[in-house]
C-alpha cells in the first residue's frame, strides 16, 4: 500500500461518526409484532399497543386492517388514539385500516413517526384481494410511487398481504435500499417471503391475522416464528447493521477480509458463512463500531451492490455496442 493510498485510508476512517460514538454493537432496533384476528375493539388495541410501548420499544406493528372493515378517516379514533401513544412513548407504530378518503377506499398501513405524525406518504395495498372490490365502496388499488420511509435508526419499506405475490413491488424495495420491509398481512406468506430476503438482503418482519410473526434475515433464513394463542406478541431485535457479501474479491482474490479481521477482528467478526452460495455475514461486537463502515472502510463491496454492479455493465455494454452501431451505419 504506497503512502497515498494510507492516508486516503485514514482520512476515510476519520469521516465514519459510528467508529467513534454508540453504547452498544451494531444499529439494534428494537421491534414488537402485536398480531391477532382483527376482532378486538379500539379500547383492547390500545390496551395492547401501550402495554408494548411502555417497553421502549422502536417500533410496534399491528396486522392487516386491524379494525376490520369498518372503514375511517385518517382523522378518525383509530389514529387519534395510536397516535398519542406513539408521542408518549416515542415510538413508531405501523397501523393498517379500512380507510376512508373522500369517497374513495383503500387497505391502507399508517405509519406513526415518534411523535405521533403520520409519515407521508400513506401505503395503499397496491394489490387487493379480489373481494376486496366486492366491498361498499370498493378498495382502490394503490398508485404511484412505493412510498420508502427514512426513520431514525433506518429505511423501510412496507406493502400489505396479496402485495407478496408480485415481484416488482419487493425489486422496488431493493432499488431503494430499504434494510427492513414489514408486511402486515391475512395470511403467514410462507416461502415468498424467504426467497425475497433471499435476493434483495433485507430484513422482512410479518404481523398476521393467523395470527403469527415472521422475520426473515437478509440471506433468507428464518430468524423466528411464532404462532400463539391470539394476540401472539413477538419481540425481536435486529441489527440494521449487519452486512453480507460475496466471497469474489475479497477473500481469497485480494485478502481484503483476510486484512479487515487481522486489524480489527476484536471488533469485528464473520457471523455466519454460507459456503454454498459463498456469502457471509459481518457484524460488529464493540460498542461504537460499525461492521458496515468498516467494510466500506477495507474496500469490501456488499452483496446488493456487487449484484448491481453486473447489471450495471451490461446495460452499459448494450449501450456502447448501440453507439458503435449507429456510428457505422
Amino acid at each position: 500500500m504506497n503512502l497515498s493510498k494510507i492516508i486516503k485510508f485514514f482520512v476515510l476512517l476519520l469521516s465514519i461518526p459510528e467508529l467513534i460514538s454508540g453504547t452498544v454493537p451494531g444499529r439494534p432496533v428494537n421491534i414488537v409484532s402485536i398480531a391477532f384476528e382483527p376482532k378486538y375493539n379500539l379500547q383492547q388495541i390500545v390496551q395492547l399497543v401501550s402495554d408494548e410501548a411502555q417497553k421502549k420499544v422502536d417500533f410496534i406493528i399491528l396486522p392487516e386492517t386491524c379494525r376490520g372493515n369498518d372503514a375511517e378517516s385518517i382523522d378518525g379514533k383509530t389514529i387519534d388514539a395510536l397516535s398519542k401513544i406513539a408521542a408518549q412513548y416515542k415510538t413508531y407504530i405501523l397501523c393498517p385500516i379500512d380507510r376512508l378518503s373522500g369517497s374513495q377506499r383503500f387497505n391502507s398501513a399508517v405509519l406513526l413517526d415518534r411523535n405521533g405524525i403520520i409519515c407521508q406518504p400513506i401505503y395503499d395495498k397496491q394489490f387487493p384481494f379480489w373481494n376486496e372490490y366486492q366491498l361498499q365502496p370498493p378498495i382502490t388499488p394503490g398508485s404511484g410511487e412505493l412510498p420508502i420511509y427514512d426513520l431514525d435508526f433506518g429505511r423501510i419499506g412496507v406493502c400489505i398481504c396479496f402485495d407478496i405475490n408480485f415481484p416488482s413491488i419487493w425489486q422496488t424495495f431493493a432499488d431503494e435500499k430499504v434494510e427492513m420491509v414489514v408486511w402486515p398481512s391475512a395470511y403467514s406468506g410462507g416461502s415468498l417471503l424467504h426467497s425475497y430476503a433471499s435476493q434483495h438482503h433485507f430484513y422482512i418482519v410479518t404481523c398476521t391475522h393467523v395470527p403469527d410473526c415472521t422475520v426473515v434475515d437478509i440471506d433468507g433464513t428464518e430468524i423466528l416464528y411464532e404462532n400463539k394463542q391470539t394476540p401472539s406478541i413477538s419481540h425481536i431485535q435486529l441489527d440494521f447493521d449487519r452486512c453480507i457479501f460475496h466471497c469474489d474479491f475479497h477473500e481469497e482474490f485480494n485478502g481484503k477480509l483476510d486484512l479487515l479481521l487481522k486489524n480489527h477482528g476484536k471488533d469485528i467478526f464473520v457471523e455466519k458463512q454460507l459456503k454454498r452460495e459463498r456469502w457471509f455475514i459481518l457484524k460488529s461486537q464493540t460498542a461504537g463500531v460499525s461492521a458496515r463502515e468498516y467494510a466500506r472502510a477495507y474496500g469490501l463491496e456488499e452483496l446488493a451492490d456487487y449484484i448491481n454492479r453486473s447489471k450495471k455493465y451490461r446495460a452499459d455494454f448494450h449501450c456502447n455496442v448501440a453507439d458503435l452501431c449507429g456510428k457505422n451505419q
